[in-house]
């Protein structure tokens, strides 16, 4: 079960060094939006790292629930920061998804940690089959983006 979730932390990390997207007060230019983005990819890079390295040597349920829930702080995290930035008006829908799929992320990590907390089985398949399908979206949301902002 844990094998899968470093997968599945791993996928997302390397998706969101692509590029992601959300709000502030006047939209940013394309190539002013890029940098935010990378730069905001780069830190969750870092903070994701470490919670992986927490998460994969944990020696018991209760170190993996703090790892777990240390990267599910990172991503929601993520989630907000981009949700900040306004997106040139050609790249909004796009940006506006992301977060929303980002934020769902967080929510599964969380079910994730639940089940580990728990030793519920049939809830971790279930919540990562869950994790799973938000890699799928964000890596399409992450085309979907960068295609506008090209």
């Amino acid at each position: 079960m844990i094998r899968r979730l470093d997968i599945v932390i791993a996928g997302l990390a390397v998706l969101l060094l692509l590029g992601c997207g959300g709000q502030s007060q006047k939209p940013l230019g394309k190539a002013q939006y890029g940098q935010k983005l990378n730069a905001y990819a780069q830190q969750f890079k870092a903070s994701v790292e470490g919670s992986r390295g927490k998460i994969q040597g944990a020696s018991d349920s209760g170190s993996k629930v703090a790892g777990l829930g240390e990267f599910r702080t990172e991503f929601d995290k993520l989630a907000t920061q981009l949700g900040r930035l306004a997106p040139p008006a050609v790249a909004k829908t796009a940006h506006d998804a992301l977060v929303g799929t980002l934020h769902k992320g967080a929510t599964d990590i969380g079910q994730v940690q639940d089940a580990v907390r728990t030793s519920d089985q049939a809830k971790a398949q279930s919540a990562l089959q869950a994790l799973q399908g938000d890699n799928v979206q964000i890596q399409s949301e992450i085309s979907d983006l960068q295609s506008k902002v090209k």
